[in-house]
């Protein structure tokens, strides 16, 4: 076995020391009457020859200090009774965030990622004595008063901050008193008394846990020619150059499950491979089911980013936006999108999206024509007055500019993508496909959605 030492049952001992740091008591009265306080310090220290030589200073003339506290411990056993799994493991992933070197901090991403695996702790029962020494009566009943009364059976304490400690929090007993070391002092024996309390604290002792660095593989891309029936030969002879520009290739993408998300408004919800938020035994699909494998998601700092390219590995154009899991449902998630991350506008924005059958300037519905009014008309536009007899189609975007409605977007024209902000609903939509459609919302297939926790 491998060299190892973690403190563990010093850090016990500190914890306990600790208990006792804060008690005073009175020594008497000032000039003035008011009682005077003086703190009792706590010290370690074993019963031998050599502590004893220190208090003193190494001389027999001089008297210990007090009043004063010593604790130590009295004996460590085997606790059999609280032994469980002595053979249990268990495997917990832990994630750092990404540390930004040229900033020097740390960003909301998350970076490496490990696999700890920790082994079952042996229990054992810690004997710990405190010592109070005082040189009269009264010194002993205030420092006795003060302790007995705190515990009552228990206290708690937590040797450790390490959030993969599972055997950190224990509980402190005291078990026995006993009131002095003497009765009545003889010749030239100090006056000093000693009361000692024993206290039991159950403890585990843990073994080295092992650390794995852990690389996840969110995409499998394979680039993949197309060879015709009886080909195969001539073309693994020919040795290929795999290039886009030169060989007839798609992309293969292989997903967990292949799950869909739907993003609509501020929520996401899972959907399986057939669109349905169900599964096979007709159940809702968990967002937090499918995370338990990969870790917990962190609230406000765990990021969905969904693709907008056409090739799953091109990351430029990613939407991303926070998540929380959804307080009513569990197939939603709650996100907060980043707009920087939203496509950039090739448009100048719309004031709305209207119905111009419906919806006409000045009559209760739209207010009175003005400059810089821009709509988006959902269907096609007959000569109006109201639309200073503009005629337009379905999809195109009107303007007013001081004097008549105008086209400033020919839908029939423009087969480009074009992407416009809509001043009404803060959305960004875009003109894919002789159709617009909101660039953010929408089914994201297998792939080109995936979570960084």
């Amino acid at each position: 076995m491998q060299y190892f030492y973690d403190k563990q049952i010093r850090r016990y001992v500190q914890q306990f020391l600790r208990l006792f740091n804060n008690f005073s008591i009175q020594m008497g009265h000032n000039e003035a009457g008011e009682p005077e306080y003086q703190r009792v310090p706590v010290r370690y220290a074993s019963r031998d020859r050599m502590t004893e030589a220190i208090l003193k200073q190494n001389s027999e003339n001089i008297i210990n200090t007090v009043p004063i506290m010593v604790g130590y411990i009295d004996n460590i056993q085997m606790a059999p009774e609280m032994r469980m799994y002595q053979n249990h493991e268990e495997k917990i992933q832990v994630f750092e965030k990404k540390f930004n070197t040229v900033t020097d901090s740390y960003e909301d991403e998350v970076g490496k990622t490990y696999t700890v695996e920790r082994h079952m702790p042996t229990p054992y029962k810690l004997t710990m004595n405190l010592d109070l020494w005082s040189s009269n009566m009264d010194q002993k009943l205030q420092m006795l008063e003060q302790i007995m009364v705190v515990f009552n059976p228990t206290l708690n304490i937590k040797s450790s901050n390490n959030p993969l400690d599972w055997s950190s929090l224990t509980y402190v007993s005291l078990v026995t008193t006993s009131f002095s070391s003497r009765t009545v002092p003889i010749g030239t024996e100090d006056s000093i008394d000693i009361a000692t309390l024993g206290f039991e604290v159950p403890i585990f002792i843990n073994p080295p846990a092992k650390i794995r660095k852990q690389t996840i593989i969110h995409t499998i891309l394979a680039d993949l020619d197309v060879v015709a029936t009886g080909e195969l030969d001539e073309w693994v002879l020919s040795n290929p150059i795999y290039d886009a520009s030169e060989q007839s290739q798609t992309w293969v993408i292989a997903s967990f499950d292949d799950f869909h998300a739907k993003v609509s408004g501020t929520t996401v919800q899972l959907l399986g491979k057939d669109l349905k938020s169900v599964d096979s035994n007709n159940d809702p699909l968990k967002w937090e089911d499918l995370l338990k494998s990969y870790g917990q998601l962190q609230p406000g700092i765990s990021q969905l980013r969904f693709r907008k390219t056409t090739n799953p590995a091109d990351t430029s154009a990613d939407i991303v936006g926070t998540i929380t899991i959804n307080g009513g449902d569990d197939n939603l998630l709650d996100i907060v999108f980043d707009t920087d991350t939203y496509p950039a506008t090739t448009l100048t924005s719309i004031t709305a999206i209207v119905d111009p059958k419906l919806n006409k300037p000045d009559d209760g519905t739209l207010p009175a024509s003005a400059l810089g009014q821009r709509y988006l008309i959902t269907d096609d536009l007959p000569a109006m007055d109201k639309w200073s007899f503009l005629e337009a189609d379905r999809d195109d975007i009107i303007e007013y500019n001081g004097s008549d409605w105008i086209i400033s977007f020919d839908a029939s024209a423009n087969s480009a993508i074009n992407y416009v902000l809509n001043n009404a609903d803060s959305n960004i939509y875009e003109w894919v496909d002789s159709d617009w459609i909101n660039a953010i919302e929408g089914t994201y297939k297998p792939s080109y959605w995936r979570i960084y926790l």
